[in-house]
């Protein structure tokens, strides 16, 4: 199993924050890796809402996101239900009010499967890092 987590003060609201990040097709402007996002459902995003995410990860690769978890102003939690090379991670974002804004908690889990194993040793030092600096790239967006 791989897991990171990283956090940020971000200076927004939580709403205003939960509304930029839970809209799916905002993740290219601070997820580096996520090069394109295509809604598979239609309307606000919700509990069941999915997206294809064009990723640039070893190549470029295409993932199915769903939303699992959802609670407005709180949580999100996406699951892959298709990724590259077997990796179907689990990332949750979470959102408490915190002074001057919102404290940004981005986690991710991954278990790799099949031959993404070998890569386990590189993907534990790697992920963790690519996670800080997608947090550091919201936070970015919204120092004003």
């Amino acid at each position: 199993m791989i897991e990171a987590s990283a956090d940020a003060l971000v200076k927004a609201s939580p709403e205003e924050l939960f509304a930029f990040v839970s809209d799916g097709t905002n993740e290219p402007r601070w997820h580096t890796d996520v090069l394109a996002v295509k809604p598979l459902t239609q309307g606000q995003p919700r509990l069941g809402s999915s997206y294809s995410w064009t990723l640039n990860f070893m190549g470029k690769r295409e993932s199915i996101m769903e939303i699992v978890e959802f609670e407005p102003d709180r949580m999100e939690q996406l699951v892959a239900r298709k990724g590259p090379m077997g990796l179907k991670p689990t990332i949750t974002y979470e959102f408490a009010p915190d002074a001057g804004g919102t404290r940004f908690t981005r986690r991710v889990q991954m278990q790799p499967s099949g031959l993404s194993v070998l890569m386990t040793p590189m993907m534990r030092s790697m992920v963790p890092k690519r996670n800080a600096e997608f947090v550091k790239n919201l936070a970015a967006l919204f120092d004003r």
